[in-house]
């Protein structure tokens, strides 16, 4: 058996130091500080799966909303429920609850504050200094909720170093405008501010048949503003408000198939079937054949018990 040295890899004694160095920025591995163990640490150092994206991982990554943050990260899903809701699942687990009082077994925080029942179908991120995603149960760190993991969207501060701007416009189909600007103002060494905000409008692209009328269109805007203060060398102070509004027609299914009832009660029937009112010849009255069975002890609220398969299996839908 022999042994052999390892060689490193150094510049020729003629090599431009420049070069050199650059050459060693560009092999190495970018550092990105995280604050998922409550601390500022290295991603690289700390001792949890997390998946952390900085604000050039996003632009990069086009991820600018929910959906095209979890096509991005391990064992995890996003799907939108019924009423707005959703389903955001880490390693299979998450809810899958339709009510606004449900609680997820995701956690999800924006700058280490908790949110009940956030809208992440209608969320856009922007002006974002980093996106932490912590994998596996977290309520040590950050409560309740936070069984299967933690969703963390931390927004860019004020800073005092410089003045900064950015704006970006999009235009595409069906009229689809985007704006998104951010501007950065630091009144002296000690105070700044920030202000920055997204637009969105674009007509919608499905056609109601019933009046002729476009659907699922978006008119919604956000806008975020940022206070730095720095009294003294120990103290720190950072204030951040937002504010959001939305006008949109957005479709909570997607290409459903209703069957009309003929007797206009339910409106949408489930599996076809027409209601059958109680009257004094039949035991009651019934919507699925599978619901005669309740009539005895429901009798005339038959009915709307059998509502419940409107959002169950028995539901027709025609999905593309």
């Amino acid at each position: 058996m022999a042994a052999t040295s390892a060689l490193a890899q150094t510049p020729a004694p003629d090599a431009p130091i420049g070069k050199a160095a650059a050459a060693t920025e560009t092999t190495g591995i970018a550092e990105i500080v995280v604050t998922a163990t409550r601390t500022a640490q290295n991603l690289q150092s700390v001792p949890i799966a997390v998946t952390a994206f900085n604000a050039e991982a996003l632009e990069a990554r086009q991820i600018t909303d929910t959906q095209r943050l979890v096509q991005s990260i391990p064992n995890t899903t996003f799907t939108a429920t019924n009423f707005g809701g959703s389903n955001l699942a880490i390693r299979g687990v998450g809810t899958t609850a339709v009510s606004t009082s449900g609680d997820s077994g995701v956690g999800i925080h924006i700058n280490d504050m908790p949110l009940v029942a956030p809208g992440l179908v209608t969320t856009e991120i922007f002006d974002m200094q980093r996106v932490e995603v912590l994998r596996g149960p977290q309520g040590t760190l950050f409560g309740r909720n936070a069984t299967a993991g933690v969703v963390n969207f931390i927004t860019n501060k004020a800073s005092t170093k410089q003045i900064q701007a950015f704006g970006e416009f999009e235009y595409g189909n069906y009229n689809s405008i985007k704006l998104t600007g951010m501007f950065n103002f630091p009144i002296n060494d000690k105070l700044a501010i920030r202000a920055s905000g997204i637009y969105i409008k674009r007509d919608g692209y499905t056609t109601n048949l019933w009046n002729d009328e476009d659907i699922d269109g978006r008119d919604n805007y956000a806008l975020r503003g940022a206070v730095h203060w720095e009294p003294t060398e120990k103290l720190t102070v950072d204030l951040m408000i937002g504010y959001g509004a939305e006008d949109s027609s957005r479709s909570r299914a997607q290409k459903q198939l209703c069957v009309n009832d003929p007797t206009g009660v339910l409106g949408c029937s489930p599996n076809g079937l027409a209601y059958q009112p109680v009257n004094a010849n039949s035991t009651a009255g019934s919507i699925l054949t599978s619901q005669e069975a309740l009539a005895p002890v429901f009798g005339a609220l038959a009915p709307l018990v059998a509502l419940g398969s409107l959002y169950g299996p028995n539901i027709k839908t025609n999905a593309i």
